[in-house]
């Protein structure tokens, strides 16, 4: 059962008065009127939680197309070429230092493996994780909250398809901050909810699954998010996916037809998927992202 707990305000930008929007089973999906996210209320208990990722999400996950080496390549390459255009000092040296949170079977850490990079992972299920270390991977299992990881030395944290499963989102994002050594970078994925699906699906988005998914992230959302870290936002975009799970499986002709719609709408910035580039100072800041002494 879910708490019963309700959620005062928005656990994005802190703001009281969030909207109720849609309801699905006992969680009502609320809308905040200031920063534009959308949470589940009430929070699942950890208990709760712990039973999601279990060992059929695992085999699910096994069994998909981002399980693939040739997804985790096009991932890599798909990054490295973002980073070289907003940030390249991240990728210059040797024996830079990575930490994928959500670390899954691994792919994409290999594909950092294979180029030189310190790969590590961060995965809380046990069967996902079994089969990352299996390529030799160096996997931290659990709680990323509750793992002790050693603090200002990553050059890099990624985050793809976690933020919106977080029951504390902003405990996370604060931790990869203090991971972080200045000038390190934090990149998140996860589904827009201020793009093209969500503004056309409604409550019949696929995406709006409580409580698997938690958190549902616009670019001012995962903005405010961030910022409230300790993090300077240097770039939000919004993005085609290269897997669109809701068209697997059907005739090509409307697999092509909906990503053409889909890169139509990133191109009036409404993408489906959404990315986001922080960057952590050289100078401390405060709670709202402003430089101090």
């Amino acid at each position: 059962m879910a708490s019963t707990e309700p959620v005062p305000r928005c656990p994005f930008c802190m703001a009281d008065g969030p909207r109720p929007r849609f309801r699905h089973g006992v969680y009502t999906i609320f809308a905040c009127r200031a920063c534009g996210g959308g949470f589940a209320s009430p929070r699942p208990h950890p208990a709760e939680l712990g039973t999601v990722y279990d060992a059929k999400y695992a085999a699910t996950y096994a069994s998909g197309a981002m399980n693939t080496i040739d997804f985790s390549m096009r991932r890599f390459h798909d990054l490295e070429s973002s980073l070289r255009r907003y940030f390249p000092a991240v990728l210059e040296g040797q024996r830079k230092r990575v930490l994928d949170v959500g670390c899954a079977s691994g792919g994409l850490m290999s594909e950092f493996a294979r180029r030189g990079w310190r790969a590590e992972g961060a995965e809380v299920s046990q069967e996902l994780a079994a089969a990352a270390r299996s390529k030799g991977l160096t996997v931290h299992v659990g709680d990323f909250l509750r793992l002790d990881l050693e603090e200002g030395v990553h050059d890099l944290i990624t985050m793809f398809h976690v933020i919106e499963h977080l029951d504390d989102p902003g405990k996370v994002v604060q931790k990869c901050h203090a991971l972080l050594r200045a000038g390190g970078v934090l990149v998140m994925e996860t589904p827009n909810w201020r793009g093209i699906g969500a503004l056309l699906r409604g409550s019949r988005w696929s995406h709006l699954i409580p409580p698997e998914h938690l958190n549902y992230f616009g670019p001012a959302a995962l903005s405010s998010l961030v910022l409230r870290a300790g993090f300077s936002t240097a770039r939000a975009v919004t993005i085609t996916p290269q897997v669109i799970e809701a068209v697997e499986g059907t005739p090509r002709l409307v697999r092509h037809t909906v990503r053409g719609v889909y890169q139509l709408a990133t191109l009036l910035a409404i993408g489906t998927t959404l990315q986001v580039f922080a960057v952590k100072n050289n100078q401390s800041q405060d709670r709202e992202g402003r430089h101090t002494p």
